[in-house]
């Protein structure tokens, strides 16, 4: 098992998330539903949790985000923002 992370505010993380057993959970639709579901939701939660987007990719099975913790409130953030992510698609 790996050491937690150590969470402080300030600070940069790159974040990777994975769909469950690799399906394309994330993949596009033809009118772009699961990337507006995915933006309007990571922005409604940042905006929340007071987390800096700098930048993201989402592929099909997975996804990076680059995102400054102002306050110390990143598992809170993830925690939130994936059950919600989950549950729209």
């Amino acid at each position: 098992m790996t050491q937690p992370r150590l969470i402080r505010p300030g600070r940069t993380y790159l974040v990777t998330r994975r769909t469950t057993r690799r399906y394309y959970l994330l993949r596009p639709d033809e009118k772009g539903v699961s990337r507006r579901v995915y933006l309007y939701v990571t922005a409604v939660i940042a905006k929340k949790f007071g987390i800096e987007v700098h930048a993201l990719q989402v592929l099909s099975t997975h996804m990076h985000e680059v995102l400054t913790d102002v306050h110390g409130n990143l598992p809170a953030f993830l925690r939130e923002r994936n059950r919600l992510l989950a549950n729209a698609l």
